[in-house]
């Protein structure tokens, strides 16, 4: 489809009061700064978008006077006639001021303002005059093919890498596999490329750290070993303290009719005890019972106390309350209407109903008023009489303390005959005994600590095989990096093999532009990018002109894959001494000395349109 713009005309547009241009094949503007080049091309992006030509929505329409005020109670007009291939469309747009007189005012004032849409001369709402320009032109492929600094300079680098690889057809894993056999052994019927390969980093990650800390669970353990015993000591120092013990019981097997004897006194002994302890734990309890009581007494005491203080002070406070309500009753019922009985739109006297309608609501919201204020009354004086409750039940209230038990007399006769039990159990001869009993547990002692030194041994044979399984999970795991490895290193050879295939499709698609699309990072890995060429030189380094003729080669691809050609307006075109060829629709605009705009229509046709009516405003 070819979209051609063949006339324009703008009415009191930012600083344009009034200017027609027919459009040819190609159309040339020419103009000093700020005479208003690029307020036609302004014009023209509202007219179909509602933005600039630097694609804003919020810039200044209205023309402005010398002062740098707006100028009021004018209508800003643009309409332009367009060609679709064979179809012709007349579009106009009309910004104006609203100015609504407010009831009872005689001055209108400025309310916003509002935009009228025309199709064909034809009145429309501006759903329906976004639709028909949306169904021949989309704003996005606009800006594409119409600015060709849009591309370059206005998309992000992933909004132009996505137009880029829509320029081609997808490129095939087995066009890719043919350049590397080894890419077979990647799963790409069940994952992608990328997701293989985060797959074998995440494992990779997960497998280094468990690497990197067997070391030191290696060296923890090894730390834990027992270095500084002589196992074999003990177990000469076990074997000889064995028939030590045993000798010692069969000396003892021999006293044990002396401990008949002893037996009977030794369990009065513990029966005494018990009963002791019980009787003394029953005492202590009764006594700690009686002291928390007195405890929870003298709080509840303390309590009241600050109740009935705290009572006196609110029935205070509550009396102020309802002197307070009585003062402001007695003010609402003296007030009287102070308003007068006129219309206060014409100023007449009210008729009697009205006069008798304005009374009773007086008096309806003065005895609403004054009921509110009653009722707050009662409330306060029901508050008061609760206090007044509260304070009668804590002045007669008694608080009354128990005193402790006296120790029981048993306990004393239990001191007593313990006493002449232990003196019966010493008229026993038990030192011999008692020598071979404590010399039994000291060897039982020596016993038991160095079996507890000789568990140490077999402590360490299993740290020792625990060792020898991690260096050996150390190796397999070393094993599975490496394929992990293996893996990244085949997915990022595919990925340069797809970079190599899909960098040289879309070149080729472009006759002087080339496009780097993946940069290659320190580390070895390839991060997507997506930066111009124009002679091998990088975009931003070139010059106005040459960028102007890199966005005309986008164009013209672009223009070719969607099959749709609109107007290209060119902003600084005086840079560019010889533009690219195209065969779309140019309008070049142009810095020159010339104080009026100036149009030039191809080149056997001359015209020059004379702005008398030009408004010396300022200009976007």
């Amino acid at each position: 489809m070819q979209i051609k713009i063949k006339s324009l005309k703008l009415e009191n547009f930012k600083g344009i009061k009034n200017l027609t241009i027919d459009f040819k094949d190609t159309t040339n503007i020419y103009g000093d700064n700020a005479v208003g080049k690029t307020t036609i091309f302004d014009a023209y992006s509202w007219l179909l978008w509602d933005k600039d030509s630097l694609n804003r929505k919020d810039f200044a329409i209205k023309p402005y006077d010398k002062n740098g005020d707006e100028i009021h109670n004018l209508e800003s007009i643009v309409e332009g006639d367009f060609s679709f291939d064979d179809t012709d469309l007349n579009l106009k747009k009309i910004y104006k001021e609203v100015w609504t007189k407010k009831r009872g005012s005689t001055q209108a004032e400025f309310t916003g303002h509002t935009t009228d849409y025309y199709i064909n001369a034809v009145p429309v709402k501006k759903k329906e005059y976004n639709e028909r320009i949306e169904s021949v032109l989309s704003e996005d492929n606009f800006n594409l093919l119409s600015n060709p600094l849009y591309f370059n300079q206005f998309l992000v680098k992933t909004e132009r890498r996505e137009i880029l690889l829509s320029l081609i057809e997808d490129v095939k894993p087995e066009d890719i596999i043919a350049k590397n056999k080894d890419l077979e052994e990647l799963d790409l019927e069940t994952y992608t490329v990328d997701e293989l390969k985060k797959i074998a980093k995440d494992a990779a990650r997960k497998i280094n750290k468990d690497i990197e800390s067997i070391p030191a669970r290696i060296d923890e353990l090894d730390k834990s070993k027992v270095h500084d015993i002589d196992f074999d000591a003990l177990e000469f120092r076990k074997r000889s303290t064995l028939p030590a013990i045993k000798e010692i019981d069969e000396k003892l097997a021999d006293a044990s009719k002396m401990a008949e004897g002893m037996t009977e006194i030794t369990e009065k002994i513990t029966a005494l005890q018990k009963e002791k302890s019980d009787l003394a734990e029953k005492y202590q309890n009764k006594r700690f019972e009686i002291k928390l009581k007195n405890k929870n007494v003298l709080l509840e005491k303390e309590h009241d106390k600050l109740a009935l203080e705290e009572a006196k002070k609110n029935i205070e406070k509550l009396k102020d309350l309802v002197e307070k309500a009585r003062e402001e009753w007695q003010e609402v019922h003296k007030e009287q209407y102070q308003g007068d009985f006129k219309c206060p739109t014409c100023g007449q006297d009210l008729l009697p109903d009205q006069i008798e309608k304005i009374m009773a609501n007086f008096n309806k919201k003065k005895s609403e008023k004054l009921a509110s204020i009653e009722e707050k009354a009662k409330d306060l004086k029901i508050k008061i009489e609760e206090c007044e409750k509260l304070i009668a039940i804590y002045e007669v209230k008694e608080y009354k303390e128990e005193d402790l038990p006296i120790e029981p007399i048993r306990l004393q006769e239990i001191d007593k005959e313990l006493d002449e039990a232990k003196a019966k159990l010493k008229d026993f001869s038990l030192d011999n005994k008692k020598d071979l009993l404590e010399k039994k547990d000291s060897l039982n002692a020596d016993l038991e600590e160095i079996n507890k030194k000789l568990s140490l041994q077999g402590q360490n044979e299993k740290i020792d095989e625990r060792i020898k399984e991690l260096e050996k999970q150390e190796k397999e795991l070393a094993k599975a990096y490496e394929e992990q490895q293996r893996i990244i290193y085949l997915c990022e050879e595919y990925t340069k093999a797809y970079v190599d295939l899909v960098s040289d499709k879309i070149n080729d698609s472009f006759d002087l532009v080339k496009f780097k699309l993946f940069e290659n990072q320190i580390n070895g890995g390839i991060t997507e990018t997506c930066e111009a060429t124009f002679k091998g030189v990088p975009y931003s380094d070139l010059n106005n002109a040459a960028k102007i003729n890199a966005g005309l080669d986008v164009i013209n691809t672009l223009s070719d894959k969607l099959d749709l050609k609109v107007p290209i307006f060119i902003d600084n075109a005086e840079s560019v001494n010889e533009l690219i060829k195209t065969d779309t629709q140019l309008v070049r605009l142009v810095v020159s000395k010339d104080k009026e705009l100036k149009i030039e229509v191809e080149e056997w046709e001359y015209l020059v349109y004379k702005m008398k009516n030009l408004k010396k405003c300022r200009w976007v």
